[in-house]
């Protein structure tokens, strides 16, 4: 029974896959290359995290506030951590 094909995953082009260990022709790990170039770093102002606090408190969701403010939903989930008041 053949299912090389129908249950692999599909190759993006420009990517392959490589083994563990394996260096691209400048030496840097290939799998690190492609994860870094679909990688965006978003901070945000102090204003646009009061404003993502204020709109939780208000019911949106941890992915509406994502999608929102353009970063990860961990990234949401840093920001309320970080504010919150400490546990006692």
């Amino acid at each position: 029974m053949d299912l090389t094909g129908r249950l692999s995953n599909p190759e993006l082009p420009g990517q392959s896959v490589e083994a563990p260990g394996d260096t691209t022709a400048n030496g840097n790990s290939a799998t690190a290359s492609i994860h870094a170039a679909n990688q965006r770093q978003t901070r945000l102002k102090q204003s646009e995290i009061e404003d993502l606090l204020q709109e939780r408190a208000s019911g949106a969701s941890i992915t509406d506030l994502a999608s929102r403010f353009g970063i990860h939903h961990t990234t949401v989930m840093a920001h309320l951590h970080r504010t919150a008041p400490p546990q006692t």
